[in-house]
């Protein structure tokens, strides 16, 4: 009677996971801080908040008048921001102090009214142009502005990344309603800043989590100059026009992609939620891809 070979017990269990498919990826990781030192102490330092005292004047169809005062927080990071703007672009932005010119509190008039007050009210062709007037001011912004460093010697590259610069050092952050993620590294690229928002996970993201996330990001991005927080709330406008762009605490130059997924993380009142219907009108390029992982590292974050 014949007898039938064994197969090899590898036949029979198949190929190993090895064999079906590449290694899984892992997140990137976050090198150490520096040891702190005057350049790395000197851009923590850019994190102080200061007081804004903003009195808005309008004018009503009537004739009478509106005026309105709010304080507002403002970093000296983002005062610096404002200084390379007024520079290098013409942009409607606030003309404040530079830090160290500082002289007791702030406070500055603006003609005109915040768009989150008004937008609800208008008609679609009014809310088409206003989002036309920023893809403008953005498009100027990614194209324009490059990144100067404080407290170094030397030219600057343009390839750098973060809020602020000092020597071989930068700044990065990630803002929030109710926290502000940063860190201090040196010569960060764009896997690094990812590796930065993923190191603020929660202790309880699975490694393969984080690794899905992570991964839908390219090394190679563009750096463009990014402001971080364009909502209405951040929005002056007079007379159909864009006046003044407010809230510059999430500025810098980021991955290409940072203004676009910073975009729909903006606070947003309920009336105006139809704001994020129209980014197809702002952005000239859009990042559907970053996008999703971005809402997915947001909703890890620790609050």
């Amino acid at each position: 009677m014949a007898t039938r070979a064994k197969r090899p017990r590898d036949h029979v269990d198949g190929p190993g996971p090895s064999q079906q498919r590449k290694r899984s990826l892992s997140p990137p990781t976050l090198p150490p801080p520096p040891a702190r030192n005057p350049q790395t102490v000197y851009l923590e330092s850019l994190l102080r908040p200061h007081c804004l005292s903003l009195t808005l004047k309008s004018k009503r169809d009537d004739g009478s008048h509106v005026v309105s005062t709010q304080n507002r927080s403002i970093s000296s990071m983002s005062l610096i921001l404002g200084n390379v703007i007024q520079d290098q672009l013409d942009l409607p932005i606030l003309q404040l102090p530079l830090p160290g010119q500082l002289n007791g509190g702030l406070e500055r008039t603006v003609e005109g009214e915040l768009l989150e007050g008004i937008w609800y009210g208008l008609a679609p062709e009014a809310k088409y142009s206003y989002a036309r007037q920023l893809r403008h001011i953005v498009n100027s912004m990614r194209a324009g502005i490059n990144p100067v460093r404080g407290a170094s010697t030397g030219q600057f590259k343009n390839d750098l990344l973060g809020s602020a610069f000092a020597g071989s050092f930068s700044l990065m952050l990630d803002h929030h309603a109710y926290n502000t993620y940063w860190v201090v590294r040196a010569k960060p690229a764009c896997r690094q800043f990812v590796a930065f928002l993923a190191s603020s996970f929660v202790s309880s993201v699975p490694t393969n989590v984080a690794a899905a996330l992570t991964c839908q990001f390219r090394s190679d991005y563009a750096i463009r100059f990014t402001h971080g927080e364009l909502s209405p709330g951040n929005i002056v406008v007079q007379k159909n026009k864009i006046v003044c762009i407010l809230g510059w605490d999430s500025g810098g130059w980021y991955p290409e992609w940072w203004e676009y997924v910073k975009f729909f993380e903006a606070r947003i009142r309920p009336e105006n939620q139809d704001w994020y219907e129209y980014a197809r009108h702002i952005f000239a390029d859009t990042y559907p891809n970053e996008l999703v992982a971005y809402q997915g590292i947001a909703r890890y974050q620790r609050q």
